[in-house]
C-alpha cells in the first residue's frame, strides 16, 4: 500500500479541481515514523485544509531533523521505503501546501 497525496480546490466552478502542484506517492511502510510524531497516520489528512497539513509536515520535518537516528531505526525491514524517502515525501507535501494553503489535501 502507499499514500497517494494530492490537493484540490474550488476554482470558480461547483466541483473541486485537482491542483497539479501536488501529486506525490510513497509507501505506507514508513507510517510508524509519522505516527511517532503526530500520533496518527497521514491518512488522517484526507479532506483537511492544506495550511493545517503544512503545520503537521513542519512538525514531522523538525522531529526528523532533531533525531534522524531515531527515525532511521524505523526504516521498514522489508526495505520498501526509508527515512530519506519519507523526509523527501513530507518536504514536497509541505512545500505544496505552503504555496496553496486554502486548498484541500486528499490522501487515497
Amino acid at each position: 500500500m502507499s499514500y497517494d497525496v494530492h490537493m484540490e480546490a474550488l476554482l470558480g466552478g461547483t466541483a473541486p479541481v485537482a491542483l497539479r502542484l501536488l501529486d506525490e506517492h510513497y509507501t505506507s511502510n514508513v507510517s510508524p515514523m509519522f505516527v511517532d510524531v503526530l500520533g496518527h497516520s497521514i491518512s488522517e489528512w484526507d479532506g483537511i485544509r492544506a495550511s493545517v497539513v503544512a503545520e503537521e509536515c513542519s512538525a514531522i520535518l523538525a522531529a526528523f531533523h532533531a533525531s534522524p537516528g531515531k527515525y532511521r531505526s524505523k526504516n521498514p525491514t522489508n526495505c520498501w521505503g526509508n527515512f530519506d524517502g519519507a523526509k523527501e515525501f513530507i518536504q514536497k507535501i509541505h512545500d505544496a501546501c505552503t504555496m496553496a494553503p486554502d486548498a484541500t489535501v486528499r490522501v487515497v
